[in-house]
């Protein structure tokens, strides 16, 4: 049997006494790659957020079989160079100096960008910090990762890459509005409309 990784049900979240986003099922396999579609404002993000546990919803149940790390829209990267953007957060994440050092090199290998690694992060192009913070999320030890419009910046390239990192090893649950992208990766679609989330019968 597939274990659920994450599940969510009969999550409401209110504002002035009414439930602008209301969630009744969401799950997501181990290995599974799950999209989360809608139109800006509809609350993807937050939906996103609250599995991360930022948020809380007014009502219902999230459960996720362990923690997990999230790639943010808006990349905040601390104002000194690439490698020490990753080391620190290796550090945050629990990994010893010699074990975050290690990641962090292999990180931006995988990704093709050790030339970055010296570099003022906050002088990076809106791509190039991407995919810094993507390597600097993937370096929490877990299976579950969080992606908010993973292809913002990106060009194709560079978007195939991230997808080929997140292997069948993890479970992924993703927002986006590009097309292209959702039709490729995703395994099931869920959809916002009208602040009510549901799953897509096909795709």
């Amino acid at each position: 049997m597939i274990d659920v990784m994450i599940e969510l049900s009969n999550l409401a979240f209110v504002k002035h006494g009414k439930a602008w986003l209301q969630v009744p099922a969401l799950n997501c396999r181990q290995g599974e790659r799950v999209a989360l579609l809608g139109p800006s404002g509809s609350g993807k993000t937050s939906l996103l957020r609250a599995m991360l546990g930022l948020i809380k919803p007014d009502n219902g149940r999230i459960h996720l079989q362990q923690s997990a790390t999230m790639l943010f829209q808006k990349p905040a990267l601390l104002r000194c160079s690439v490698f020490n953007n990753l080391r620190i957060a290796a550090l945050l994440a629990g990994l010893t100096l010699k074990e975050g050092n290690a990641q962090s090199l292999h990180w931006l290998n995988r990704l093709e960008i050790e030339a970055l690694a010296p570099l003022q992060a906050y002088r990076l192009s809106g791509g190039q910090q991407q995919r810094v913070a993507f390597a600097r999320a993937m370096l929490k030890p877990v299976s579950i990762v969080l992606l908010d419009e993973p292809g913002a910046n990106l060009d194709l390239r560079a978007q195939l890459q991230l997808e080929a990192c997140l292997d069948r090893r993890y479970s992924v649950v993703f927002s986006s509005h590009d097309a292209r992208q959702v039709e490729r990766w995703a395994d099931r679609v869920y959809e916002i409309d009208q602040g009510m989330l549901r799953e897509r019968s096909n795709r």
